[in-house]
């Protein structure tokens, strides 16, 4: 069995034990990739699993967006299909989560072609309203949109 116990001191945070079984093979493969990585072997585990976790943001109505599969998931579980400007967006917005961004800021970032207008950006922002749930996306006038992420 190996044990995971993280001694750092972090002040304000109450640290709690984590026991993981593993069969000797796994702690093998483990190790190995631990020291690969030039980590020691809790320190590599824990890097691996808040990379998991960081990978998903979890947003209003039960949703969720897995940035390592890039998929937005229903409150089913079921995956809404998005086109590729429409994932763009997505990930844009929630690069900055909780803030409006403006919209030239979207055109730099997510503009696939010269002819992209403000009326196009607002059609693919009903669409994925259309797809997922009106609030999915907010906006306000002069300022931008942004998605809203549970934290």
């Amino acid at each position: 069995m190996l044990k995971c116990i993280n001694k750092n001191n972090l002040i304000g945070q109450e640290m709690k034990k984590l026991d993981l079984e593993f069969a000797d093979d796994e702690i093998s493969k483990i190790t190995q990739a631990a020291n690969n990585s030039d980590l020691d072997v809790v320190n590599y585990l824990k890097e691996l699993i808040l990379n998991e976790v960081d990978s998903v943001y979890f947003l209003e109505n039960n949703y969720t967006y897995d940035k390592k599969k890039r998929v937005l998931v229903d409150d089913e579980k079921k995956p809404i299909k998005l086109t590729e400007l429409e994932r763009m967006l997505v990930e844009y917005l929630l690069s900055k989560p909780n803030q409006y961004v403006n919209v030239e800021e979207i055109f730099k970032h997510v503009k696939k072609s010269k002819e992209m207008s403000v009326f196009s950006l607002r059609n693919k922002i009903k669409s994925i309203r259309d797809k997922t749930f009106k609030d999915i996306i907010t906006s306000k006038i002069n300022i931008g949109y942004k998605i809203n992420v549970i934290e």
